[in-house]
């Protein structure tokens, strides 16, 4: 996820840089959604292990495609209009939306999903006043992204219980 570099720089908390990316890439490696982190082209750079266990291909059969790989333009079109802004920097550098992916089985299944738009300036651990304005004007919009993180939370379980629920509301009404 993040490259370790050696050395024994410290971060402002006193933190070796090598423990935060440690920290980092075991909370990749451990997180039960999927995570991807893909160059601005939508390409897939890297992927967790949840991402192998929710969509069912492999990590081999992942990097390197574009994220329409399993997210279908088709069924997804509003969030890559949305990836579009982002890259132009026209809005806002988070979004979260419904989504549509597709298994290696060739079904599709709903989802969760949470984009978060990287800018060059994001890998940056100054502490400056001019950071600290670039980070809020990243989340407004005006910074254009340069690579993006996906969060993504197979929502197949959620929704048949919801419709459970339903269900059972109607046979209670019919009672």
């Amino acid at each position: 996820f993040l490259a370790s570099t050696p050395g024994t720089s410290s971060n402002k908390n006193g933190k070796n840089e090598n423990q935060v990316s440690s920290s980092s890439h075991a909370m990749f490696q451990t997180a039960h959604d999927a995570l991807i982190l893909l160059k601005e082209d939508l390409i897939m750079e890297s992927v967790n292990p949840a991402t192998t266990e929710i969509f069912g291909f492999t990590p081999e059969q992942m990097l390197g495609q574009s994220i329409k790989f399993l997210l279908p333009n088709d069924t997804n079109s509003n969030m890559y209009y949305v990836i579009d802004l982002m890259l132009s920097g026209a809005t806002s550098l988070t979004y979260e939306t419904d989504a549509t992916g597709l298994k290696d089985d060739g079904s599709e299944f709903p989802l969760r999903l949470s984009v978060i738009g990287l800018t060059s300036d994001n890998a940056s651990s100054k502490d400056s006043k001019d950071d600290k304005k670039a980070q809020k004007g990243a989340s407004t919009g005006g910074k254009k992204a340069t690579a993006f993180a996906f969060i993504l939370k197979d929502m197949t379980e959620e929704r048949r219980q919801s419709f459970s629920v339903e269900e059972a509301k109607k046979e209670a009404e019919n009672i």
